[in-house]
């Protein structure tokens, strides 16, 4: 179309769920939509839901001294994985609670984008908690070489009860009372404590009631 400098075009996507590359706007499939840009170097390219797309971290000027630091986006959905030439393979694992990222194979610097529209309550990287930042709908995480999963919860994450700085109620489950506590040494004391009350009230009961 001669003079038209935002053309638009019609594009067909299958069924599922994609992601225009550029924007961000997700879109349903198993349908043809009407696509357009004002941007003369775009064109239409969508990610499908699940999708793992491994890029260079770097501009690389030919294949001879390819860059080993990737940047890897993800759009999570259920349980996908990619693999590399190399074996090295990548896992995304979508559930109510967290999107986990696992990395299997060859050490290297890993740039991780994952679409989370929502702050995570917490990130980690091999249960230690790391800094992220956002990327309009993707939170960035950058892995050292070696690093094996991330995880981004929706929720506070469980405690360890064997971790001797957990808060002594983190991470318990609701119990019929309505209490959350998480078994422990707190929970020992209380315990303690009370049987200690009992005790004492028996002893003066055994008093008041032994002849004179």
């Amino acid at each position: 179309m001669i003079g038209n400098q935002d053309p638009v075009r019609q594009v067909y996507l299958p069924a599922g769920t994609w992601f225009d590359w550029f924007t961000g706007e997700a879109m349903s499939g198993g349908r043809t939509i009407d696509w357009q840009s004002a941007d003369p170097m775009r064109m239409p390219l969508f990610a499908r839901g699940g999708a793992i797309v491994p890029l260079l971290a770097e501009d690389a000027a030919s294949l001879i001294d390819v860059p080993d630091a990737l940047d890897v986006r993800v759009y999570p959905e259920g349980t996908t994985t990619f693999a590399l030439a190399d074996g090295t393979t990548f896992t995304s694992i979508e559930s109510a609670d967290r999107t986990t990222f696992a990395i299997d194979g060859t050490p290297r610097a890993v740039t991780v984008r994952v679409r989370f529209p929502e702050d995570p309550v917490t990130a980690r990287v091999d249960d230690v908690d790391a800094a992220w930042t956002r990327d309009g709908d993707f939170v960035v995480v950058r892995l050292a070489p070696g690093a094996a999963e991330l995880a981004l919860w929706r929720v506070a994450p469980p405690v360890d009860p064997a971790d001797p700085d957990a808060g002594p109620f983190d991470g318990g489950s609701a119990t019929a009372g309505g209490c959350g506590c998480r078994s422990g040494e707190p929970t020992s004391a209380i315990l303690l404590a009370l049987l200690a009350v009992l005790a004492l009230r028996m002893a003066r009961a055994r008093r008041a009631l032994s002849p004179r």
